[in-house]
């Protein structure tokens, strides 16, 4: 029983040390994202941080992968969308851009940013991103499986909505205008319902046995 419950009150801790990354890198950037900041936000010592997370690289790293797996959790809310294809779509969109446009997903570009001229991190972050590539397009085929696009064509898809989305949620963190957004999220469930109903995704090539995407295509933040 006391086994238990300490087990359940360090993940506890856990969580609380990721959510306090979360929020230093958003209100601070990555250079002012340090052990000391952390573990002020989460009320904890800088010990209680280390134990969990011995480096701040450990510490972005599986913040980064906290993050990753939420993408994940909200393809997956998704299911099998049914509906007319707009309908589809813009369940589809309304329910990544409910990522896109919040803090988590700042925090995840933060340390992309941080990280790039760090060449240690290179690897651990390509690894974040190539442990997940299968479950977003596990969660993606069950979303619109049953249409008349090619798996190809569906990865594609996948990666354009969240490319456009990614470019609004970066200037979202910058500047507030409801309306510009609602009009390019409106474009954009026009656009995917279109490729839903017809099942041709322009500038798609084909894509034989031979030539698989290479999963870190998938760029998700």
């Amino acid at each position: 029983m006391l086994e238990a419950d300490g087990r359940a009150r360090s993940q506890v801790t856990r969580a609380r040390i990721i959510e306090a990354t979360v929020a230093c890198l958003v209100r601070g950037g990555f250079s002012n994202t340090t052990m000391r900041s952390v573990a002020a936000g989460a009320g904890t010592s800088v010990g209680a941080v280390q134990y969990h997370f011995p480096t701040k690289q450990d510490l972005l790293i599986e913040t980064l992968t906290e993050i990753f797996q939420e993408v994940v959790l909200r393809l997956g809310e998704l299911g099998k969308v049914t509906g007319s294809e707009y309908d589809r779509a813009r369940r589809i969109v309304r329910t990544l851009w409910s990522f896109y446009q919040g803090e988590r997903f700042l925090a995840a570009s933060e340390i992309l940013l941080g990280t790039r001229m760090e060449p240690q991190a290179t690897r651990p972050v390509l690894r974040a991103r190539e442990a997940l590539i299968r479950a977003y397009r596990s969660s993606w085929d069950q979303v619109i499986g049953d249409t008349p696009l090619a798996p190809n064509a569906r990865f594609a898809l996948l990666q354009f909505i969240i490319s456009t989305l990614r470019g609004l949620g970066l200037l979202a963190g910058q500047v507030r205008d409801e309306p510009f957004y609602e009009e390019q999220l409106a474009i954009l469930e026009g656009m995917v319902a279109g490729v839903l109903a017809s099942g041709h995704l322009p500038g798609c090539q084909p894509a034989g046995p031979e030539r698989e995407l290479p999963a870190r295509r998938l760029a998700v933040v």
